[in-house]
């Protein structure tokens, strides 16, 4: 097994998204903008529902990325045995591209759930 497969395998999201996630943490964004944070039509509603939205997704993605590092660690091991190269390579992007949006369609669901309990929290 190469090294180069265990820095460009589908863990390689999860160590990516393992740094935005507690860049996020540690210095969320103060004020509603397009460009920095948890971005939804929701969130942006009032600062309340920013400020939350912003706390509540930068710790569920470094949730999901460590699942994503630790299932992305396992699959490079498990693609190892896999011998063809076309079906590797197709297996390796699968992995990465399903298991990242994946891991960010549970955020924004998990995230705008969250949020809209809060907004009923505020009633």
């Amino acid at each position: 097994m190469h090294l180069k497969e265990f820095i460009y395998g589908p863990q390689l999201v999860g160590v990516i998204l393992i740094i935005a996630g507690l860049i996020l943490k540690k210095y969320p964004p103060k004020k509603i903008n397009g460009l920095y944070g948890y971005r939804t039509y929701r969130s942006k509603s009032s600062q309340r529902n920013w400020d939350e939205g912003n706390r509540y997704s930068a710790i569920l993605m470094v949730r999901i990325a460590w699942i994503l590092l630790i299932g992305g660690l396992i699959g490079t091991v498990a693609l190892h045995f896999v011998h063809n190269r076309a079906l590797k390579e197709g297996l390796t992007f699968l992995l990465m591209t399903g298991g990242t949006m994946t891991g960010m369609i549970i955020m924004i669901v998990k995230t705008e759930r969250h949020l809209a309990k809060f907004e009923e929290d505020e009633e």
